[in-house]
């Protein structure tokens, strides 16, 4: 059972994955109703037509199958020498990856109806996703081309009127088994897993044909939450971690504890969790879990004006205790506003330093105050009160006054000739009480330490010029103080956020903050030179793919994003911004795609590639390829293929074909197979990240006249 840990989890993070934006309402009672009161994990909402629609061609983060594929051959799923299980959760998480250009190539894929309920929720040790169906045949293809690709058959029943499809998950031989059910009741799907250590009336809870006696809509647990954080319908859950902590431990008799005792008895060994555990010291760790007892989180807010979607959302880390918080409150910083600008991206620290070892110094003088019988406990106990947290004093003495540093990136540009930055627009800034003691810091330890680059900064903190030769030729920044902050910047962009820094009072504002531009971030990465690029292969094999990948990450991702960090007296709170731009109108329709290309190998330099072969794309599905060898003298590969544009991708079907390694030998038959091409935007054409039976490369198709 062990062996199948990985390929479910996977399977089912990928499906909750793809689905999570459209979840059903929580006050509606319905789902809810059969969802246990004791489960460790959660979410849901109700779907917002206009954002679903909104989102519909919207990319998913890219699911490669190749890497998928080399992901479960590391892990060891096999499928020659795989448990049947294996083989069948190898198939679903293919074909998820397979489908995951656009949410409405995955969900159409799926049969699944967006309009529906659908919730998400552990049963014990087992997930369980339940979600109405638009397209009941499209849902049944599924299940069965994914048992015909992995040779797995399911077993039919029929209970009242629901029917259901069990693939058994392990080996035949076996006398334990644990089974991948799939039950329809109409439009209703429930996929879950059954195994022989279920007790009697288990399988028909999780299957939905009963209510278990204690549910989350009868506790009321998911509504207060949307009432307690102010959380909108369309999206909220939790993860709540003392029930996980009880049931691992086995401190209570809830069903994940059932499962975790039947797990333990059956394999003869004891509980891994538990160990030596005795009762009392399972009782003192539940207690310390019990202190931070749910991780929350939900949208607060969902707008689909104009052409962007803009969701706020709010995550907290739930802490009991009132001293704790008070304490750790202590330690809020200042996060500049500049972060949060218009920048390619910001990263800011909110520390307040005098600060610093106080608050460490009050969090171990409390922790050492806590009375513990458990003898594990007493020793992690006496083991951290014997560090002394006053000792980091002495470095942070020199960080005085500071309540927190940012840097934003606007724009990095590079020479095309030399690979060398050309150019820089950024801003560093430290916010401090006492500018005086950074500037004298710094006249007397880095300047003499810098052979003349780095010139005195005068007390007042006037801006000086300062070189930046050590990074490239000709590049300078300006250096000084405005108004509470000390700043290194250079660039039209950052010069502009300096003057509004002028302004800006140090009052605490949070502990970390971040922002990310990916549509800025993504034409950057696309202009960057070839002559860094053949720089970056020259070091790095492997440099041309991974910028490659990078590319296509980050285009599949056409959004705006702010998080921040900070502590309030519920918790630790995590808050993001995130504005989802129009997804990229595809560069290239199927009818643009005909035409003659040349054929360059970026495998091991990409910025100056060497020409390997011409290839002809027809209009009407059929296409051609042609190989030389390095001299250009003669062909050593040529095939014949039909191929199909889905989303991003080519999909190839090779027929015919014949290879050969040297003008001088003989033609081989090459073998029929299929390959495939993710499309990347290059100038006069595409790159393409093919794949195929044999592994990836990466190619630029040039259009030829």
């Amino acid at each position: 059972m062990k062996k199948l840990m990985v390929p479910v989890l996977l399977f089912f993070v990928a499906v909750a994955a793809g689905s999570w934006l459209w979840q059903s309402d929580k006050s509606s009672g319905g789902l809810d109703a059969y969802i246990p009161a004791d489960t460790v994990i959660y979410f849901g909402g109700t779907p917002e037509e206009q954002v679903t629609e909104r989102i519909m061609d919207y990319p998913i983060s890219s699911i490669d199958p190749a890497q998928l594929e080399e992901l479960l051959e590391e892990i060891g799923e096999v499928p020659e020498a795989s448990a049947p299980g294996q083989k069948l959760l190898r198939a679903l998480m293919l074909d998820f990856a397979a489908q995951s250009t656009s949410y409405r190539q995955l969900f159409s894929h799926y049969g699944i109806d967006l309009s529906g309920e659908s919730v998400f929720y552990m049963h014990g040790i087992y997930p369980v996703l339940r979600m109405h169906l638009a397209d009941q045949e499209a849902f049944d293809a599924v299940w069965q081309g994914i048992s015909s690709e992995s040779g797995v058959q399911p077993t039919d029943e029929v209970r009242g009127e629901v029917s259901l499809k069990r693939w058994r998950l392990t080996p035949a031989d076996s006398a334990d088994y644990v089974d991948l059910v799939v039950a329809q009741q109409e439009s209703l799907a429930t996929i879950t897993f059954l195994s022989s250590l279920d007790a009697e009336g288990v399988e028909a809870e999780r299957l939905g044909l009963q209510a278990p006696e204690q549910s989350l809509a009868s506790s009321g647990e998911a509504a207060q939450l949307i009432k307690d954080q102010g959380f909108s319908d369309i999206f909220s859950g939790f993860v709540h971690l003392e029930r996980i902590a009880k049931g691992v431990l086995q401190a209570d008799d809830s069903r994940l504890s059932r499962d975790m005792a039947a797990l333990s008895q059956r394999a003869g060994k004891p509980n891994p969790f538990t160990g030596d555990l005795a009762p009392v010291c399972r009782d003192e760790i539940v207690g310390l879990v019990g202190s931070v007892p749910r991780l929350v989180f939900g949208y607060q807010s969902v707008s689909a004006e104009g052409e962007s979607i803009d969701i706020a959302m709010r995550t907290l880390l739930e802490m009991k205790s009132q001293s704790v918080t008070d304490i750790l409150a202590g330690l809020r910083g200042h996060l500049p506003g500049h972060v949060n600008g218009d920048q390619m991206a910001g990263m800011a620290m909110g520390i307040d330093m005098d600060t610093l070892v106080p608050t460490l110094t009050k969090l171990w003088s409390l922790a050492g105050e806590q009375t513990f019988q458990c003898p594990q406990l007493q020793q992690a106990q006496q083991q951290m009160t014997a560090t002394n947290p006053a000792l980091l004093g002495v470095f942070t003495g020199m960080a005085q006054g500071i309540k927190g540093a940012g840097l934003s990136l606007y724009d990095l540009s590079f020479s095309q000739a030399s690979g060398l930055p050309e150019s820089v627009d950024f801003l560093l800034s430290v916010a401090t009480e006492n500018p005086e003691l950074l500037i004298s810091l710094f006249n007397t330890t880095a300047v003499p330490q810098s052979s003349g680059r780095l010139p005195k900064l005068p007390m007042d903190g006037a801006m000086t010029e300062v070189d930046l030769g050590f990074l490239s030729p000709g590049l300078t920044a300006q250096l000084g103080k405005q108004g509470q902050h000390l700043v290194i910047y250079s660039g039209e962009q950052a010069a502009s956020a300096v003057e509004s820094l002028a302004q800006e009072s140090l009052e605490p504002n949070g502990l970390m903050s971040m922002s990310l531009d990916y549509p800025r971030i993504a034409g950057w990465i696309d202009t960057l030179p070839d002559s860094l690029l053949s720089q970056a292969s020259g070091v790095n094999g492997d440099a041309c793919m991974a910028h490659a990948r990078i590319r296509q990450a980050v285009r599949s991702q056409p959004m705006r994003l702010h998080y921040r960090t900070d502590i309030s007296s519920a918790g630790l709170v995590g808050e993001t911004e995130m504005q989802m731009l129009p997804a990229v109108a595809e560069q290239f329709g199927a009818e643009d795609l005909a035409g003659r290309y040349e054929v360059r190998d970026l495998n091991q330099n990409c910025g100056q590639p060497p020409m390997i072969g011409e290839e002809l794309v027809n209009a009407d599905g059929s296409g051609s390829y042609k190989e030389f060898d390095p001299t250009g003298q003669c062909e050593t590969l040529n095939y014949a293929y039909s191929w199909e544009k889905v989303g991003g991708q080519l999909r190839f079907d090779i027929a015919d074909g014949q290879f050969r390694d040297s003008c001088d030998e003989e033609w081989v038959e090459l073998e029929p197979h299929v390959a495939r091409c993710d499309l990347l935007p290059a100038e006069g054409g595409f790159d393409c990240i093919y794949t195929d039976e044999e592994g990836e490369g990466l190619y630029r198709y040039s259009r030829l006249p």
